[in-house]
């Protein structure tokens, strides 16, 4: 019997040659409810391009793929007989699930770009990090005051994202970003300083809240900020 949240493997990864779909590597995880362990025993590759069936092919849960929106892979086990599949979902919590099927653990996130392909994406299970492809988000001419910024991560819970920020201005200052949660008055961590009319950029790990959010301040004059999203830290719920 595993402890309860354990997790190996059943990392998620592009399907080499298929821009919709994605491969489920072979593992083992504690359910949910810390009543049974469940497993993959052979890479299962689940389809965004159709509904769901037992098996390779169609994964997803309900509806049609959409453009720049995540997904994620849950674990699900047929009560007739335990068989283990992956179901894709839109949801983080509550995939539509097929009767006759349980949700038993959810595994990675994954985005599509503007055309619903896949974004081609890197998650290592033994750091729990999340590394994919994402446009830079520029803000020019930002006041010298707290703001709230947008990044790309699923939405519903917080995340630990890992970004770069550039700023550059006139003159010089620094540059803070925390959790919106946290922020109080002007309370916030330095995370960079430019120390002279120019550019600095500064590499960190932000903490969002759960609509995808952080809090940015810029102490120099008309900065611009540049804001790129790397990837995030994903346990898939080891600690829920």
């Amino acid at each position: 019997m595993l402890p309860p949240g354990f997790i190996r493997g059943l990392a998620l990864s592009n399907t080499v040659g298929a821009a919709n779909s994605v491969d489920v590597a072979t593992g083992v995880a504690r359910n949910f409810d810390d009543t049974l362990d469940i497993a993959i025993q052979a890479v299962l590759t689940k389809s965004l391009e159709s509904t769901f069936v037992p098996g390779p092919g169609g994964g997803l849960d309900t509806g049609a793929k959409a453009p720049n929106a995540w997904y994620f892979a849950h674990l699900i086990r047929q009560l007739s007989d335990d068989a283990v599949d992956a179901l894709l979902s839109a949801s983080i919590l509550n995939p539509v699930v097929p009767t006759g099927w349980v949700h038993e653990r959810r595994l990675n996130a994954f985005h599509t770009d503007n055309a619903g392909n896949i974004q081609p994406f890197l998650y290592t299970p033994s750091l729990n990090l999340f590394e994919f492809r994402c446009a830079v988000v520029d803000l020019s001419a930002q006041p010298n005051s707290v703001n709230v910024r947008n990044v790309t991560v699923p939405l519903g819970k917080k995340w630990r994202a890992l970004l770069s920020i550039s700023a550059a201005g006139p003159g010089a200052g620094y540059l803070g970003a925390c959790d919106p949660d946290m922020m109080v008055g002007n309370i916030y961590r330095v995370i960079g300083w430019q120390p002279v009319a120019g550019a600095a950029t500064a590499f960190c790990e932000v903490v969002t809240n759960a609509a995808g959010q952080i809090a940015t301040y810029s102490s120099g004059a008309s900065a611009t900020l540049s804001i790129f999203m790397r990837g995030f830290y994903d346990d898939r719920d080891r600690d829920a």
